[in-house]
């Protein structure tokens, strides 16, 4: 497994708006939210804001101070001008689709066999 410092979400990629740089199934591990924006200028963040929710972009400075345009990964998808950002996370890891099925299915197959090595009395029972 990834140990990531700080880390405090994970995201996965849904559909294709994040092609060329991030398959579907991508999950991208991100730090804590901040408010402090402005640091992340030029760099590919998670961002939050009210009107549009939860993004992939990479951060540039608006026409005010308060306001930034969020650039699309992926080059169908048109830069966002002038939006309030509500906070901002730096990607700490990125574990690619293919590698996260197998993350995933490791820890179904442990999950099984943790239960079924269990005493019949230990076991949670179905209702």
């Amino acid at each position: 497994m990834v140990q990531v410092p700080d880390a405090s979400i994970a995201y996965q990629v849904v559909g294709d708006s994040m092609l060329p740089i991030f398959e579907p199934d991508t999950v991208i591990i991100c730090r804590a939210h901040t408010q402090d924006v402005a640091q992340h200028i030029g760099r590919r963040v998670a961002v939050g804001t009210v009107e549009h929710g939860r993004q992939l972009k990479i951060l540039h400075q608006g026409s005010r101070s308060d306001l930034f345009d969020l650039i699309s990964l992926n080059q169908a998808y048109p830069t966002m001008r002038d939006v309030k950002v509500e906070w901002v996370a730096r990607i700490a890891a990125i574990i690619p689709a293919d590698e996260w099925r197998i993350i995933e299915r490791r820890i179904q197959v442990e999950a099984a066999n943790g239960a079924r090595l269990k005493k019949p009395s230990q076991r949670r029972r179905s209702v």
